[in-house]
């Protein structure tokens, strides 16, 4: 875990955890059993708006909504493989987070 956290999950049942790694996004997302405990969400923090919301669905399939307003990304992904969406899901994040950690960045002198 970072000093200073990049972003936050949050579970249906409140718990919440900083800088989720992608076992423990699995882990989570394995443990769902509709209605009461079906989704998560993954926010970005410090001001970044984007977000991430995994829900699995009565059927069984999971479906997860990919948003960052800064990017212009919005995009909702259904998948029955808990693995392929856990490893989308931390691809995703990471390459959001490394957007907005340059954007944020002051210019380097030349």
């Amino acid at each position: 875990m970072t000093a200073h956290p990049y972003c936050r999950l949050e579970c249906e049942n409140g718990e919440a955890y900083d800088d989720p790694s992608e076992d423990l996004i699995f882990d989570l997302m394995r443990s769902f059993e509709p209605p009461n405990n079906s989704h998560l969400i993954i926010e970005g923090v410090d001001g970044c708006e984007w977000y991430v919301v995994a829900a699995l669905l009565e059927e069984g399939v999971y479906e997860v909504e990919f948003r960052d307003p800064a990017r212009r990304v919005h995009r909702v992904d259904r998948a029955s493989r808990l693995s392929e969406v856990a490893n989308d899901m931390i691809v995703w994040i990471s390459d959001t987070v490394r957007y907005h950690e340059v954007r944020a960045s002051p210019p380097q002198p030349m």
